[in-house]
């Protein structure tokens, strides 16, 4: 419980990694995140990575299932 009331924490601060928290900025860091065209990118690059790894791996469960029913 008490990490996860500390990334919420830090999530709503202007906090530089290994220093103190030097303020408050509300929502200013999830619109940053949210507005970053860099952040988008790597989304889109999670989400193509994820398709592509399910799609191998539906492959190889079909193709064990077909030679699995030719050996049965």
């Amino acid at each position: 419980v008490v990490p996860l009331i500390s990334v919420i924490r830090y999530s709503f601060a202007n906090y530089v990694l290994g220093e103190r928290i030097t303020g408050y900025v509300g929502f200013a860091n999830y619109v940053a995140v949210l507005t970053s065209a860099r952040f988008w990118h790597a989304i889109m690059v999670t989400v193509i990575f994820v398709v592509v790894a399910e799609a191998i791996a539906i492959y190889g469960f079909a193709i064990a299932i077909l030679i699995l029913g030719q050996t049965a």
